[in-house]
């Protein structure tokens, strides 16, 4: 499963954060009612729905109205958010840790 990023700058830079298992599949149907988003990153993790929910808790603040999945806010600090998120969900994280920290 991925954690994916979507983003619309052409005029006020609008973020739209979902998982999925084809997150290149997904930009396709968003392409076909806005040209203008791009996919911006996309990270696997092992519990989607906890890491989607955690990361737009995270990005409450940033919501756009009546819209659990868009946000207005700056990239670099949704991309961030992203990383963090992606990192305690990660499915690989175990395998970067020294044992001797295990």
């Amino acid at each position: 499963m991925f954690l994916w990023l979507y983003a619309d700058c052409s005029s006020d830079c609008r973020v739209k954060i979902s998982a999925s298992r084809c997150p290149e599949a997904r930009l396709r149907q968003a392409q076909l009612f806005n040209l203008d988003i791009r996919l911006v990153s996309a990270v696997q993790v092992s519990c989607r729905l906890s890491a989607t929910l955690a990361l737009r808790q995270r990005l409450a603040d940033c919501a756009v109205a009546r819209s659990t999945d868009w946000f207005s806010a700056p990239l670099d600090r949704v991309i961030n958010a992203v990383m963090d998120v992606s990192r305690l969900y990660s499915t690989t994280v175990a395998d970067d840790i020294p044992e001797e920290l295990l």
